[in-house]
């Protein structure tokens, strides 16, 4: 492939730019982080080496079902890009394989859920079952590694036996896990469903308060409160999946008119996460909806510990690009994004496991 076949290529990043910032790349690419990704972001890793794989299915719909009309608002020389029919075969796959089994999974999470309400089971869906199904245009863009569902604590034991009667085999995990959630499997049309019951959002090691009492009364986290937790959980796992950052972008995205940005701010505050929305909104900045960083309600912080951030982030993607382990840096991470007087509390907690 030449130079000038290159040069006409629409890149993973590009695509996503223009999916979420309505058209317009021409403001992220002045930025050195977006340069640094969109290298690193390739074609060649995402289809041969597996790097970021779960945002195949997102591409493909976003390359056959949204482009061409941003192609039709565009000049003729942004229009001239495209994306070649060998990988555009292969985004199709990881679609539809996709979609076979979202379909299986929210089948099983529907059925979960009757059988819940009929014993007067409180629940939240958490995370990829609830994105995919209210948030993405489409449920397949969304892959799902597993379905979670939050509990209160006193109905943890009422909602083991009826995992059970539906099927679920529970497994060990390691200690520091059972103390957030309990997993289980269950095999479905040739599909491994992997199922997290929760009793809580976080444990109490990182430091962040989320308040249970409100959230009951809904089968879905309110809008503000769901935000800040994926921030929250975005950043203590690294962004090792960059899913989890299209996910906020995608909120964003699908409910910029209705979102309390105000209300957002201040539940990250209450429940000790500011920093954490801090940085995951520059990221967002930064790599998918510049505009954002327009939003007066939102004080960005493009502080030091923002751009410790983004070298850490890079770092965390570089590893795991190269196939090594980011452990270490995903640490790093977390310890950048704490308030200073949870910091100790935070290594005295981890010395201790």
């Amino acid at each position: 492939m030449t130079s000038q076949d290159t040069d006409n290529i629409l890149t993973p990043l590009e695509i996503l730019n223009l999916y979420y910032s309505a058209g317009d790349v021409s403001s992220s690419r002045k930025d050195k982080l977006w340069h640094q990704m969109n290298l690193l972001l390739s074609w060649e890793n995402i289809i041969n080496n597996d790097y970021q794989q779960e945002l195949r299915p997102l591409l493909f719909y976003i390359i056959t079902k949204i482009l061409p009309d941003i192609d039709s608002h565009r000049d003729n020389h942004r229009r001239g890009k495209t994306v070649p029919r060998f990988i555009l075969d292969q985004l199709k796959k990881d679609y539809v394989s996709n979609l076979k089994r979202n379909m299986i999974m929210l089948g099983e999470l529907q059925d979960l859920m009757n059988e819940l309400r009929n014993n007067d089971i409180r629940f939240i869906v958490l995370k990829g079952a609830y994105l995919a199904e209210n948030v993405y245009e489409n449920f397949a863009c969304r892959p799902m590694a597993d379905i979670d569902i939050l509990v209160r604590e006193d109905d943890i034991e009422r909602s083991h036996q009826i995992l059970v009667h539906c099927g679920f085999e529970r497994f060990p995990e390691k200690s520091r896990v059972e103390a957030l959630h309990d997993n289980y499997l269950k095999e479905k049309l040739n599909e491994d469903i992997s199922l997290e019951l929760h009793h809580r959002l976080t444990n109490a090691r990182y430091c962040a308060r989320f308040d249970m009492g409100e959230i009951w009364e809904q089968t879905y986290l309110p809008l503000e409160y769901n935000f800040v937790y994926l921030s929250w959980h975005a950043v203590r796992h690294s962004f090792m999946k960059l899913i989890w950052l299209c996910d906020c972008a995608a909120i964003i995205k699908k409910y910029h008119n209705s979102m309390n940005w105000e209300e957002t701010v201040h539940k990250s505050i209450l429940f000790n996460s500011r920093k954490q929305l801090q940085l995951c909104l520059h990221l967002i900045s930064k790599l998918l909806i510049p505009e954002i960083s327009n939003n007066s309600q939102l004080s960005f912080d493009h502080s030091l510990s923002s751009l410790i951030g983004e070298r850490i982030l890079f770092k965390v993607q570089q590893t795991i690009a190269n196939r090594r382990d980011p452990d270490l840096f995903t640490k790093l991470l977390t310890i950048n994004t704490m308030e200073s007087r949870t910091l100790f509390n935070f290594a005295l907690a981890y010395m201790r496991q």
